[in-house]
């Protein structure tokens, strides 16, 4: 009874001692993946700088997303997501609260603490939310095209979304052709747009065979000055055919959004 003292809990029932004991176990577990997860992403559990507030997991907009998805109420997350966009503005909302949002729902997902009906309304949300997001660019006529999918065997949009909405917010005019793509229909559809730059998320299955098959496709139909970014959580399982085809490796979307801005400066 964590911070209880006798007198708060000596009138309790049975059943309301059981209720607080599994209120604490729930909250104990929690601090335990939140550590756990800043350690996976090189957090020290005790910082509080600006610079990690980026990826800060327990961020006040990040609380309530996650708040409002364990409790199945998509009209609180979008309350939340809008709150964000005001406060934050578009790229804020990207990088401060999206992507930190999907990143803690796999987490917690993986380690059973989320549980499967809660993910899918998530993913579900986010995507009809990205779409919208998305749809709200204007980027001019003479801006760059780049073209975001995954690739065949890939089904997990929500990366693919978020590099999307990145390169809108970039000013480029983007191409978003949604998951599941073989590499000659990405390398027609580069070609038919002119567009500069291929960005391709790997999620899931981590250890699809094709992929490599994909990847050297991909390069061996696409002109050389178009360039090929690669993110997602299963892209370094293929580390070796993305340095041999000259891809960028992407880990987070503030790195996407840098190497946007240097490739539309660059000849």
């Amino acid at each position: 009874m964590a911070g209880r003292s006798i007198g708060q809990i000596a009138h309790l029932s049975n059943e309301e001692l059981t209720a607080i004991v599994e209120e604490d176990e729930r909250a104990e577990s929690k601090i335990l993946l939140e550590t756990e997860w800043k350690r996976e992403h090189g957090i020290s559990p005790k910082s509080k700088s600006a610079a990690d507030d980026v990826a800060e997991p327990n961020s006040l907009y990040v609380h309530a997303c996650m708040d409002a998805i364990e409790r199945l109420d998509t009209h609180d997350l979008e309350e939340a997501l809008l709150r964000a966009k005001v406060a934050l503005g578009r790229q804020g909302l990207i990088f401060r609260v999206l992507d930190p949002c999907w990143r803690r729902s796999a987490y917690l997902g993986s380690a059973g603490t989320l549980r499967v009906a809660h993910e899918h309304l998530a993913s579900a949300f986010f995507r009809t939310f990205l779409g919208d997001f998305l749809g709200g660019f204007e980027p001019s006529e003479s801006s760059p095209q780049v073209i975001v999918t995954t690739q065949a065997g890939q089904v997990h949009e929500f990366g693919a979304l978020l590099a999307a909405s990145t390169a809108a917010s970039a000013g480029y005019q983007v191409v978003y052709l949604g998951p599941n793509l073989p590499a000659e229909e990405v390398s027609t559809a580069a070609l038919q747009t002119n567009a500069r730059a291929v960005a391709l998320s790997l999620v899931y299955p981590p250890d699809d065979p094709r992929i490599d098959r994909e990847l050297m496709n991909l390069k061996r139909q696409l002109p050389g000055e178009v360039a090929i970014a690669v993110g997602g959580r299963a892209s370094e399982n293929y580390r070796n055919t993305l340095d041999a085809i000259g891809a960028v490796r992407i880990q987070r979307f503030s790195e996407f959004r840098e190497f946007l801005d240097g490739f539309r400066n660059s000849p």
